[in-house]
């Protein structure tokens, strides 16, 4: 019973610490409006695109990429005679690659600067919100937010980036130019003209907000992980099971397009091989698990930073409420199955039974928790979305007609 008492006392006093008084709830509820940090944004591109006063115009922004990266391939693949026909193997049109990487991955990757950009910001504000940050820790919170609005807007790592893409394309051929096959970007041998601006304009232009991307999501790691050391208010009997942090994971299922654009690419691939080289369904899918798998890790690593401060907290949370379960279970054995109760006291109705059940389902809740800031929702969201670009595969390998007649023969 002593232990118990104790027990509460500790409680107390750290809710006392901790207690929020209504002016600072007030003064916070105006700080989390504040926060405007977001991944959207930012760098070598934000600054041309402001100067062309075209920072929130995102669709405008797609459509002149667009235009830049294919229109020009098709005009001069056109001129040369290699849009369609049989002069190659694979003309422009009908390479699936172009459409995966240019028609659907750039519009992509700048459209999902918005859902990012806006969950982002919700996220930073939880944190605030749902009082995980001491009143003494405010100021840590806002120079690791500021810190990582600084790198964002940072210029050099995307020219970096563009030098690099250059650099790469100026000694060695892109993979993308690889093809065994004669195509439109390839004849005799000899790269046409056209192949030419796909190598060093149209596919610059995918591997740099491609890049980009890697970059952002890194500053949103950096980001997390300064987080995650403070001294954060986490409950091991939160209902979320993951001490307070399951908003976390909604921040993450945005992310799920940069997996989508890239697997519309792996998959594009994947049908050119099965149209032009009698590339197999089945020998396409190893590839494309290896694919979903690497984009749940990259895009769950930022929220892995937590994952110790879980396991921490689910230990010490089994420590903690083993100990008062074990105590309140023997007090409740000596009451009612002891026989030393008061004689007054029935059991039926007793405020004990319920006590007993209550503090079983919070050590259930501890003895659950989840060491990773996300549910299985979150997981299944994101690979959702990162293997619809690949549907597209199972009726390149197996045609619709063919796939209507077999079931129309089975059912006979």
């Amino acid at each position: 019973m002593l232990q118990h008492k104790v027990f509460l006392n500790q409680m107390r006093a750290e809710e006392g610490k901790h207690l929020w008084s209504l002016s600072f709830i007030i003064k916070v509820a105006i700080m989390a409006e504040s926060i405007d940090f977001s991944l959207a944004g930012g760098g070598l591109l934000s600054e041309l695109m402001q100067r062309l006063r075209l920072e929130d115009r995102t669709f405008v922004r797609a459509l002149i990429f667009l235009i830049i990266a294919w229109l020009p391939l098709l005009i001069f693949s056109l001129v040369e005679g290699l849009a369609i026909g049989k002069t190659v193997r694979i003309p422009f049109l009908e390479d699936a690659g172009v459409y995966g990487r240019i028609l659907i991955a750039i519009p992509v990757f700048i459209a999902a600067e918005i859902p990012i950009g806006r969950r982002t910001r919700e996220v930073l504000r939880g944190f605030i919100t749902s009082q995980l940050v001491c009143e003494q820790d405010i100021h840590i919170f806002n120079d690791a937010v500021g810190q990582a609005m600084r790198q964002k807007e940072l210029v050099i790592p995307e020219i970096i980036i563009l030098c690099g893409i250059y650099a790469v394309a100026s000694f060695s051929e892109p993979v993308a130019l690889t093809e065994p096959v004669t195509t439109w970007y390839r004849v005799s041998g000899n790269i046409t003209p056209t192949g030419h601006y796909y190598a060093f304009v149209s596919l610059p232009i995918f591997q740099f907000l491609l890049i980009r991307w890697i970059w952002k999501l890194i500053i949103w790691t950096g980001l997390l992980w300064r987080i995650s050391r403070m001294n954060l208010q986490l409950l091991p009997i939160h209902p979320d099971k993951m001490g307070g942090l399951g908003f976390l994971g909604l921040a993450q299922i945005p992310f799920g397009l940069i997996g989508f654009a890239g697997g519309a690419v792996i998959s594009s691939h994947l049908a050119n091989g099965m149209m032009y080289r009698g590339a197999s369904f089945i020998a396409s899918s190893g590839p494309i698990v290896a694919y979903v798998i690497l984009v749940v890790l990259i895009i769950l690593a930022p929220i892995l930073v937590f994952t110790d401060r879980l396991i921490q907290l689910r230990a010490k949370g089994i420590l903690t409420y083993g100990g008062v379960g074990e105590e309140y279970a023997r007090l409740f054995d000596q009451k009612w199955v002891k026989g030393v109760n008061p004689e007054d006291e029935i059991i039926l109705g007793s405020s004990d039974i319920q006590s007993l059940a209550d503090l079983r389902n919070s050590y259930d809740i501890v003895q659950n928790m989840s060491i990773i800031a996300a549910d299985r929702k979150t997981i299944t969201v994101i690979v959702a979305t990162t293997i619809i670009p690949m549907i597209p595969l199972f009726f390149v390998a197996f045609p619709f007609d063919e796939i209507i007649v077999k079931v129309l023969g089975i059912l006979r």
